[in-house]
């Protein structure tokens, strides 16, 4: 069975992002953050190129610190890429 993993993003202006899309992570082609903001609001974008579609930016979310949007960036990259 294939495994999916949820991609974030803004739905209806909700302040905190919500899952829009499932993505089966072999199918992953490249994969870039960008970080936007300084503290207290620092909000973290995903790029993310799945083979066969086109580029997407997803939001995954706003944080008080650098440190808090490093931290969700590595959980993502811990579930496209698990360690085994």
């Amino acid at each position: 069975m294939a495994r999916l993993i949820a991609v974030l993003g803004k739905v209806n202006g909700q302040s905190e992002p919500a899952v829009v899309e499932w993505v089966n992570p072999d199918h992953v082609s490249a994969v870039r953050r960008e970080v936007v903001g300084t503290e207290p609001r620092v909000e973290l974008y995903v790029s993310l190129k799945v083979s066969g579609m086109p580029l997407t930016r997803s939001w995954f979310g706003a944080f008080s610190t650098a440190a808090e949007a490093e931290s969700r960036w590595e959980a993502f990259l811990a579930e496209i890429a698990p360690a085994d």
